[in-house]
């Protein structure tokens, strides 16, 4: 079976993906229960911590190919921890950015999301250390500040046009990352 760019996956792959993810999902909720800021924001960094060195340890492995980044969930980590890191830092609020702040916002994480993905090479055969080790951060790292510069706002400037409900740009985001 290929995958869009005509590579050959292994089915299973994915189907273990979707598992660790509902694991997860499962899995965070009674966390977020018992866990204060402080603790949460721990768990955060160490799956920062752990994302990056699964991703170095697979490069420097000289592992061919990049299936075994883009299919291994411990890789793919660093979006969940940095979307907990900034629900936590934004206490459930919205920023407070002015509407040109939120437009450069928007504009630089869009710029950094498509450098990061057509420069470094991310799905690249073999694997780049470039893509690897600083094309999945970034790209985490972009995402989010586009979520943060979507955020609803007081007034909220996306609900004067057909663009009524943001909840859909997190699911692209997130669709972008997974």
């Amino acid at each position: 079976m290929d995958d869009v760019c005509g590579r050959e996956y292994v089915g299973h792959q994915t189907a273990m993906e979707y598992f660790s993810r509902g694991t997860f999902y499962l899995a965070w909720p009674p966390l977020v229960r018992t866990l204060n800021e402080r603790g949460m924001l721990v768990v955060s960094c160490v799956m920062l911590f752990v994302a990056n060195s699964v991703r170095l340890g697979i490069v420097l492995a000289h592992v061919g190919s990049e299936r075994y980044l883009w299919f291994n969930t411990l890789t793919r980590l660093d979006p969940i921890a940095l979307g907990i890191i900034a629900a936590v830092l934004l206490h459930g609020r919205s920023p407070i950015l002015s509407i040109a702040q939120r437009l450069l916002l928007l504009v630089v994480s869009f710029s950094v999301l498509l450098a990061a993905a057509n420069l470094l090479h991310m799905r690249a055969e073999p694997i780049r250390f470039s893509g690897a080790i600083l094309g999945y951060p970034l790209v985490a790292f972009s995402s989010i500040g586009l979520l943060i510069s979507l955020l609803a706002s007081s007034p909220p400037w996306y609900a004067r046009g057909p663009l009524v409900y943001s909840g859909g740009s997190a699911t692209v985001c997130m669709s972008f990352i997974s």
